[in-house]
C-alpha cells in the first residue's frame, strides 16, 4: 500500500482555488482537505505552490512514419518522457493504417504494441480514417468503440488520408449512430491542390509564400460544412488545432445547432504568426493549418475565454532540422513542430499571467474539458475523491527562459526556444508515482497506462 500526503497547496480546479492537503493511496485520490493527518505516511511539503489536475495534452503525434519513410523526432518514450516534464500525465496518440487496404483495428493493436513498452505517462488513441472510406472500414468503428478508443479522425485534405465529403458524411453518419466523436482537420483540400499549383507555376515557391496556399477561408469552409452535417446527423464532432478566427466565428454562430460541436487550437497559433515564415529558418514553422496573423490570435484567445473553443492541444510532431532544410519548395517541407512538455508553462505565462483567462480557465482548457469530451471525467481531468493520482505541481512564480538544448524532447528545434516564462512545473505525479521532479525524469518505461475510454 503505497500512500502520499501533499501539504500546503494551493488546489486548483476547473471551478475553484483553495488551500488544503491531498492524500494519495493505490493510485488514487482518498482525502483532500485541510491540514491532513502525516502520520505514518509520506509527505511532499510543497509549500504554497499551485496543485493542478495532470494535463492531458489530447493532440500528439509520437513515433510516426510518414511518406519516404521520414520519422518525427520522438517516439513514446522521449515523447511521454517530455509530456512528464511539461506536467502532462495523459496524452491522445492516433492510429494510422499504413495502407488503405489494412483494417483499423489491425492498426490499432499495431499502435498499442509500438506503445506500450515505451510509454511513461498514461496515453489513448484516436482512430484515424484513410483515404477511400468502405462499408468494411466503416463497420470496424463499432469494435474500435468497445476496445476503448471512441473517437475518429478524418482529413479533408491530403493525399493518402483526404476524404471526399461524401466519405465524410459516411464516417460522421456511422460515428452518430454509435455516439463516438469524430475529430477532423479541417482544410478544404481540393482548393489547396489548386492553390498550391498556381503558387509554383508562378515561381512563388518560398515559405513565405506558403500561407498563399492556405488562406483562412479554407478552414472556416469546411468548419461550417461539417457542422451542417453535424447538425443533421446530431453527432459529436470535435475540430483540431482550429487557427483562423473566421472559424470561430463559425462555431460561435452555430452553438445553438442540434449535435455537439467541440473546439481546440495549439499554442502555435496563439503565440506565433506567419511572420515566422520570413526567417531564414523559416521552414522550422512550417505546420498545417500555416500559421496566421495577430488578428487570428486575439481572436482565439478571446474564443478560449468566452468557451467557443474548449480544449488547448499542442499537435506535437517535431522533425529534426536535417529533414525541414533544402527542400525545393514549401510544398515539399515536412509539416510540424513540438511543445508538449511546454504547454502548461505557455499558457500559464501567455495567458493567466497576461490576463487573457485565469488559472480556473487554464485547468478547464488543459486537463477537465479534454477529458470530459474523450470520456476519461472524472478518473482524469480533476481533483476529486477516487480520481487518478494526477497531479502537477507548478511555481506560478518562477521566471525561466525556454532553450531547446535543456528540453527532453529529441527535437533539435523549438519555436518557443528564448521565450521568457513565469510559471514552471516542479513535480509531475502519475497515477501516485513522481514521475518528474526538479529537472529529473523518474519512474521507467512502459508504467504509463492505455486508458479505456466511453463516450
Amino acid at each position: 500500500m503505497n500512500s502520499m500526503i501533499i501539504k500546503n497547496g494551493n488546489i486548483v480546479t476547473a471551478e475553484k482555488i483553495f488551500k488544503g492537503d491531498i492524500e494519495i493511496r493505490d493510485e488514487k485520490i482518498i482525502r483532500i482537505g485541510p491540514e491532513l493527518d502525516t502520520k505514518d505516511v509520506q509527505v511532499i511539503d510543497v509549500d504554497g505552490s499551485l496543485i493542478l489536475p495532470g494535463i492531458i495534452d489530447s493532440h500528439v503525434h509520437f513515433e510516426e512514419i510518414f511518406s519516404g519513410g521520414l520519422k518525427n523526432a520522438d517516439d513514446f518514450e522521449s515523447g511521454t518522457r517530455a509530456a512528464a516534464a511539461g506536467g502532462v500525465t495523459t496524452v491522445i496518440d492516433f492510429t494510422s493504417p499504413q495502407a488503405r487496404n489494412e483494417s483499423l483495428v489491425k492498426a490499432f493493436q499495431r499502435r498499442r504494441r509500438q506503445a506500450d513498452p515505451k510509454v511513461f505517462v498514461d496515453y489513448s488513441l484516436h482512430c484515424c480514417f484513410p483515404g477511400g472510406v468502405t462499408s468494411e472500414l466503416l463497420s470496424e468503428m463499432g469494435k474500435i468503440k468497445d476496445i476503448g478508443a471512441p473517437s475518429f479522425k478524418i482529413f479533408t485534405a491530403g493525399e493518402d488520408l483526404g476524404l471526399n465529403r461524401g466519405e465524410v458524411f459516411a464516417v460522421m453518419q456511422q460515428a452518430a449512430k454509435l455516439g463516438v466523436m469524430v475529430d477532423v482537420h479541417a482544410e478544404e483540400g481540393d482548393i489547396i491542390n489548386f492553390l498550391e499549383k498556381r503558387l509554383l507555376k508562378a515561381d512563388k515557391k518560398s515559405l513565405s509564400f506558403f500561407p498563399q496556399s492556405r488562406p483562412n477561408f479554407i478552414e472556416e469552409t469546411v468548419v461550417h460544412d461539417l457542422i451542417r452535417f453535424n447538425a443533421y446527423l446530431k453527432g459529436k464532432l470535435y475540430f483540431v488545432h482550429l487557427s483562423a478566427g473566421e472559424s470561430v466565428d463559425v462555431l460561435d454562430l452555430t452553438r445553438d445547432l442540434h449535435g455537439e460541436v467541440f473546439g481546440e487550437t495549439c499554442p502555435q497559433y496563439l503565440l506565433l504568426t506567419d511572420s515566422c515564415y520570413e526567417f531564414d529558418n523559416g521552414e522550422q514553422y512550417a505546420i498545417v493549418p500555416p500559421l496566421r496573423h495577430a488578428e487570428d490570435q486575439k481572436r482565439l484567445w478571446q474564443a478560449i475565454k468566452e468557451g467557443v473553443i474548449q480544449v488547448v492541444g499542442t499537435d506535437h510532431c517535431p522533425f529534426m532540422s536535417q529533414y525541414k532544410q533544402g527542400k525545393s519548395d514549401f510544398t515539399q517541407v515536412p509539416k510540424g513542430m513540438g511543445s508538449v512538455e511546454l504547454l502548461l508553462p505557455l499558457m500559464f505565462s501567455e495567458g493567466v499571467v497576461k490576463k487573457r483567462i485565469s488559472v480556473n480557465q487554464l485547468v478547464q482548457v488543459l486537463s477537465t474539458n479534454p477529458a470530459k469530451i474523450f470520456g476519461m471525467f472524472p478518473r482524469k481531468g480533476t481533483i476529486a475523491l477516487n480520481s487518478d493520482a494526477d497531479l502537477v505541481i507548478f511555481n506560478p512564480g518562477e521566471k525561466w527562459q525556454v532553450s531547446t538544448d535543456k528540453l527532453v524532447s529529441r527535437a533539435d528545434f523549438s519555436p518557443y526556444d528564448l521565450f521568457e516564462l513565469t510559471g514552471k512545473v516542479e513535480m509531475t505525479i502519475s497515477r501516485g508515482e513522481v514521475v518528474y521532479r526538479d529537472g529529473k525524469i523518474l519512474g521507467k518505461a512502459g508504467r504509463g497506462q492505455f486508458i479505456f475510454r466511453r463516450l
